[in-house]
């Protein structure tokens, strides 16, 4: 899914095309359930291979997330 989604945002001319977006421009997020962060990690690794973009959620881990 995330592969797909970075061959679409290069297409509607979003980010360029074999580069790493700028570090201000992709937030991820994901609520402090190991699953969904885990999810959220490899969506991440799929649509910016080789780019250190973090995944940012909660502290406490196996709990929802504020807007949850």
């Amino acid at each position: 899914m995330g592969h797909y989604t970075r061959e679409w945002l290069v297409a509607q001319g979003l980010i360029p095309s074999g580069e790493c977006p700028a570090p201000d421009s992709v937030y991820a997020y994901a609520n402090s359930l190991q699953r969904t962060v885990a999810t959220a990690q490899f969506f991440i690794t799929g649509a910016f291979p080789g780019c250190d973009i973090p995944v940012h959620h909660q502290e406490k881990m196996g709990r929802h997330g504020p807007y949850l």
